[in-house]
């Protein structure tokens, strides 16, 4: 009976970590995300331009022409949107129909965008200038993160024409840091609680538990984030599954060896697999669980998150 109850934890992070997963299998967008900074007060509009064609991929926004042909609805005043339509470009490149007012969130992220090449283009109604940036930009990876000084570069309402806007990569270095010991602290908390349900409480035992999963998180977090630049975030994910089987079979390996011969307690060698298999199962879970509240806060929030 009390080994019923033991595990009646783990069944309960199952139970609550599985509608994660099920609903996270979300199709890839690639996408280019722009920070700015130094234009509080400020009101103006932004969008990329580029390349002007008929044929179009599912995830790839059409030009602002295409898309006002199809009656698409915008939140952006007509005068403005006309402005956008009305803009030339000396490249031939043309307004893409995701048009924000970034003047409260100093954000802008199109909700798709697969062009390799665009050019930013700001508008500032209050003054009816238009900034462009002065260079073609090419994304970097699949989601492309860049941010924007307007003081370092003099961008504001009474710039216009061409401009070096300085983009700069925003990759948000620290805030990946933060999110891995995030990530980590809660999937040491998950192994320690199923291990004591499994009776493996010496010191020695806690110490390589935690040792074996602060290398594979990290070796883990590491892979799947170079898999993400490189592709995409729906590659990392299904790559996810792959690479934690082969965490399940390394940290498996090593403690049907070592805990079998650090510990005072006569352990059974199936019974650490055991372990292995539920602390892992229940960690990936838990994993996709926060991939999916975090893929829906993006949603909501867009660059509230993002912001930091």
């Amino acid at each position: 009976m009390k080994r019923r109850l033991s595990f009646f934890p783990c069944i309960v992070l199952l139970l609550v970590a599985i509608p994660g997963v099920a609903r996270a299998d979300f199709g890839p967008k690639p996408s280019v995300d722009i920070k700015f900074s130094g234009l509080a007060g400020e009101i103006y509009y932004v969008c990329l331009l580029a390349e002007d064609r008929d044929l179009l991929s599912p995830f790839e926004a059409p030009s602002l022409k295409q898309a006002l042909a199809h009656d698409w609805d915008s939140d952006v005043p007509e005068e403005v949107l006309q402005k956008f339509l009305d803009y030339q470009d000396k490249d031939g490149l043309v307004p893409i129909y995701d048009i924000e007012d970034c003047s409260k969130t100093h954000y802008f992220s199109p909700s798709r965008f697969m062009h390799s090449a665009f050019k930013v283009l700001i508008y500032f109604p209050e003054t009816d200038h238009f900034v462009v940036s002065d260079r073609i930009y090419t994304k970097y990876a699949f989601n492309s993160y860049y941010r924007i000084d307007a003081k370092l570069c003099g961008l504001s309402s009474e710039t216009s024409g061409e401009l070096n806007l300085g983009m700069l990569s925003g990759f948000g270095f620290y805030r990946q840091i933060g999110s891995f010991l995030f990530r980590l602290t809660v999937t040491l908390a998950i192994e320690l609680a199923i291990a004591w349900n499994f009776r493996l409480r010496e010191k020695r035992v806690i110490r390589l538990i935690l040792l074996v999963n602060f290398i594979t998180q990290t070796l883990l977090t590491l892979t799947l984030s170079v898999i993400d630049v490189l592709s995409s975030a729906f590659g990392a994910i299904a790559c996810y599954i792959v690479l934690e089987t082969l965490v399940f079979l390394i940290e498996g390996f090593i403690y049907a060896i070592r805990i079998k011969k650090i510990s005072e307690t006569c352990i059974p060698t199936g019974t650490l697999w055991l372990y292995a298999w539920v602390a892992n199962t229940v960690s990936f879970f838990a994993g996709a669980f926060l991939i999916f509240v975090s893929f829906i806060g993006t949603m909501l929030w867009g660059g509230a998150l993002t912001s930091f």
